[in-house]
């Protein structure tokens, strides 16, 4: 899977995403009652720990998408 495959799933995922979160008013489906439908970006610092916790390896792998 191509970088231009994955940043077009990237867009079509956030496109749903906020079509449910019209939806979904309520909060209701899959756990929206504590997320909301909100994303953050997470830190350089963030991606590392969770790496490490994980025992994973994505630094060959990193893009920037927005």
């Amino acid at each position: 899977m191509g970088i231009q495959d994955i940043e077009s799933r990237l867009l079509s995922i956030k496109q749903q995403l906020k079509q449910l979160s019209r939806l979904d008013k309520d909060y209701s489906l899959f756990g929206a009652e504590r997320w909301k439908y909100n994303f953050r970006r997470f830190s350089e610092q963030e991606v590392n720990g969770i790496e490490k916790q994980y025992n994973l390896d994505s630094h060959n792998n990193r893009h920037t998408w927005q």
